[in-house]
């Protein structure tokens, strides 16, 4: 059997990278070969353009580190993950269907119209056969959407033969779609222990321990938590940030990191505040004493908060800890035993799919 995965890998996006690397992995693991598919969608990499071919032009410093992460995503793909040939237009991934017994909707936001900038290709609709079409914890990234776009994920939905998707509050939306019995899985970066990712994660060159300070949204009271916690702690923060202006005094910044660096970080840290998703995941992962804001700039981090729910940890939201009782123990046996469960339910629905394509 041959699958190929269908997702965000192409992405300058730590969490769209390493969620493919680690679901790849996974059914490497269950005996399944696959492959990514190598589609490289347009729309979505025009947001990742390099305005200059000189990496070097020191005088537009906001393009630099976007410039060095290029180098550094595309240096880890080759390395670490199995590539189909490139595909760049549509109408060529039609004439593939024959060359994979199944084809699955990998995770990350790949559902959501904005993210995919309205590809819907991530629906695998240049796929005829039905019965190839399978989807593991994709994401719409919301709970609720317009009666149009509704309309739009029935039609694209209605042919798979299997759904998973990642947040439980889009179990009722999938249901509005005519979706039956839809399966809810973890995100595959959670399907591999730390001891899996060591395999990937690079030892950082500072000495001495850190607070991780990562972000993805528009923050309100995270900074504000991040210097109390090194106030409390005398630990200094490292800061995961492409900004190269308007930075915040007393930072570390670490831009154009690669993502084995970015593992290494959470690997190494010793507290991590975050309102990324992933940032989550890692830090859960690790078994850091970690920080989270829900509430962010924009949007409410639904992912994080449904992730921390399942496994017992909703106290770790700043608005929910008091600053004194930042040491607080953790109760990872109970994490992990949560977690060992949700792998199997996840590892026994890929299996599934490779005996209904055998």
């Amino acid at each position: 059997m041959k699958l190929g995965i269908v997702t965000f890998h192409r992405a300058i996006n730590y969490g769209a990278v390493l969620q493919t690397y680690a679901l790849q992995q996974t059914l490497f693991e269950l005996g399944i070969d696959n492959e990514v598919i190598d589609y490289r969608s347009e729309k979505i990499e025009r947001l990742y353009k390099i305005f200059t071919p000189l990496l070097s032009n020191i005088k537009n410093l906001s393009v630099y580190p976007r410039a060095k992460k290029k180098i550094e995503f595309d240096s880890f793909l080759k390395k670490y993950i199995k590539l189909s040939n490139g595909y760049r237009e549509k109408k060529e991934l039609e004439k593939i269907e024959t060359d994979y017994d199944a084809f699955i909707t990998g995770s990350d936001q790949v559902w959501c119209e904005k993210c995919a900038r309205e590809d819907s290709t991530y629906f695998l609709d240049f796929i005829n056969n039905s019965k190839k079409k399978y989807s593991y914890a994709a994401s719409i990234g919301k709970s609720a959407v317009s009666e149009d776009l509704q309309e739009k994920y029935e039609k694209f939905l209605k042919d798979y033969s299997l759904v998973s998707i990642r947040e439980a509050s889009s179990k009722e939306l999938m249901q509005q779609c005519k979706k039956e019995n839809v399966n809810v899985h973890i995100d595959p970066t959670l399907l591999l222990n730390k001891e899996k990712w060591n395999r990937v994660a690079k030892k950082q060159a500072n000495k001495g321990e850190y607070i991780l300070l990562y972000t993805v949204l528009g923050q309100y009271k995270l900074y504000e938590f991040a210097n109390q916690l090194s106030k409390k702690t005398g630990l200094p923060i490292i800061y995961l940030n492409e900004a190269m202006l308007n930075r915040v005094k007393g930072y570390k910044y670490k831009v154009g990191v690669s993502p084995e660096e970015f593992v290494g970080y959470f690997a190494n840290a010793k507290y991590v505040v975050t309102n990324s998703f992933h940032g989550t995941a890692f830090s859960i992962i690790y078994h850091k004493k970690f920080f989270v804001e829900i509430e962010a700039v924009g949007r409410k981090n639904i992912r994080s908060e449904e992730l921390m729910e399942k496994l017992g940890l909703s106290e770790r939201n700043i608005n929910c800890i008091d600053i004194e009782r930042y040491d607080k123990e953790i109760d990872w046996m109970s994490v992990d035993g949560i977690l060992e469960n949700e792998r199997k339910e996840s590892k026994d629905y890929l299996r599934r799919i490779s005996d209904l394509c055998l």
